[in-house]
């Protein structure tokens, strides 16, 4: 006798702003897209900033439950469709709508109808959720915080020729001005007296001119100091190896992936004091938080100096990455709240 299902297999539809570029939210979504067909779940990812509304439409048809990353993108795409979800909505907040959109009061008022039509809101840290709580205080007890997972990819050969020199310092941001990469930029001219190797490369997207322009001066001006277009994460691995620091000089942050991959890599880590970087870094355990270019400047000649210090650190970021990053927890955390969130539709209906 065949053995039959009693479970109708689950059905997601994961809506994110980009897919096909090489941009935070497209790492995310093919990553914890993943991680959630590792649990069963059948899912499938669609870009509403880069794919037909057509199509996404029919996803969202054939769905049990439409899950949306970016909710200010998110709600402005919607508000340029005819497209209507009956479907339980999860909404995932990240960095620059929690920072920089919920600040704003017109954003806001557009934002207030989809958040209190979802069924729930996840953030990837304790202030992210106190962000979304202050600006929707009514989304009270739908609020909920799953950090991110990070799954290492294989090892791809890359033909790009890297500098040699010590220390090899690595910023991983898209250049837009919420990420300052140029913000240690004197620091680092004075440090090249100390440390004359020294060699700094920003990779990332051109995501705003004025931020690439300003950068490629820089690149121009000194030999020391690179500007790299970005490349898929699966040849991310051999930058984070070839660094001796990876930083994160972002002004704001909601979890910083690249941190989180320079940790999983075994990459000491130096990054701005901000709540974001301060949610996966404990500032002298797995790596060091900055206030400013000159606390930069000494973190980096003491780091560089103590081999016992640098193996603290990557020792200290690998078990954050194994005890809080786990990409199976991830994805078992939200199809907990896929299934809370049908059940309580059901429960509604009856």
């Amino acid at each position: 006798m065949k053995a039959t299902k009693d479970k109708k297999e689950l059905k997601v539809v994961f809506l994110t702003p980009y897919l096909y570029s090489i941009r935070g939210n497209a790492t995310t979504a093919k990553r914890l897209t993943q991680a959630l067909s590792r649990e069963g779940v059948s899912v499938k990812v669609a870009s509403y900033e880069e794919e037909s509304n057509e199509k996404i439409k029919a996803l969202i048809a054939e769905s049990d439950i439409v899950h949306a990353l970016h909710v200010r993108r998110f709600v402005e795409w919607l508000s340029e469709t005819a497209i209507k979800i009956t479907q339980p909505l999860l909404l995932t907040s990240g960095g620059t709508d929690v920072n920089v959109d919920f600040n704003d009061p017109d954003k806001l008022k557009e934002m207030k109808d989809i958040i209190n039509q979802s069924s729930g809101i996840t953030v990837f840290t304790q202030d992210g959720k106190e962000k979304v709580l202050r600006s929707f205080p009514e989304s009270k007890g739908k609020v909920h915080i799953i950090p991110q997972g990070i799954q290492l990819e294989d090892n791809k050969e890359m033909d790009m020729q890297l500098p040699a020199g010590c220390p090899k310092i690595l910023l991983p941001a898209g250049l837009r001005p919420v990420k300052d990469v140029l913000f240690l930029g004197e620091a680092l001219v004075s440090l090249r007296k100390v440390f004359p190797d020294l060699q700094f490369a920003i990779i990332g997207a051109n995501l705003d001119e004025k931020t690439f322009r300003e950068v490629k001066k820089w690149d121009l001006r000194y030999k020391w100091f690179h500007y790299w277009e970005p490349v898929p994460l699966d040849r991310m691995s051999t930058l984070y190896e070839w660094a001796d620091i990876v930083v994160n000089t972002s002004s704001s942050e909601g979890q910083p992936m690249a941190v989180l991959e320079a940790m999983a890599w075994g990459t000491p880590v130096l990054a701005r004091n901000i709540p974001g970087n301060k949610s996966v870094i404990f500032h002298g355990s797995n790596g060091y938080l900055f206030n400013n270019p000159e606390e930069f400047m000494e973190q980096c000649k003491t780091l560089m100096a103590s081999t016992e210090l640098q193996n603290k650190f990557i020792s200290g970021g690998k078990k954050t990455i194994s005890k809080h990053h786990d990409p199976s927890e991830e994805a078992k955390a939200y199809l907990y709240l896929y299934k809370e969130s049908i059940s309580k539709k059901e429960e509604n209906k009856g």
